[in-house]
């Protein structure tokens, strides 16, 4: 039941290239702050469905909701991490938002 993350790789520079623009928007990165339902609003225009996963009853059928999304391109997903005592161990940032690029299931997991 853990989560993998990782970085943008070869290809993926538009997503880096998507954030600068919207933060240059915003007056640069010294801002106040957003969160992810704002931001996919502002983008799409679509009104997200957030989960807290601590709530979530069924991960397995959210999970696989995900996967189905991704497989067929209709789902947009973002994971925002809150205080992490081993947030350096992980390779994260505390408080801040990754979108999810891609779903991938290893070892049937």
């Amino acid at each position: 039941n853990n989560m993998l993350c990782s970085h943008s790789t070869k290809g993926k520079l538009w997503c880096s290239l998507l954030e600068k623009a919207y933060l240059k928007m915003c007056n640069g990165y010294n801002f106040g702050g957003s969160n992810t339902s704002r931001d996919l609003f502002i983008f799409t225009s679509w009104l997200p469905e957030k989960k807290k996963l601590k709530e979530v009853e069924d991960l397995d059928k959210l999970w696989d909701r995900m996967v189905k999304g991704d497989k067929n391109k209709d789902v947009m997903v973002s994971i925002s991490t809150g205080e992490l005592h081993n947030a350096e161990e992980l390779g994260l940032v505390e408080c801040h938002a990754y979108a999810v690029l891609e779903f991938k299931e290893v070892d049937d997991k």
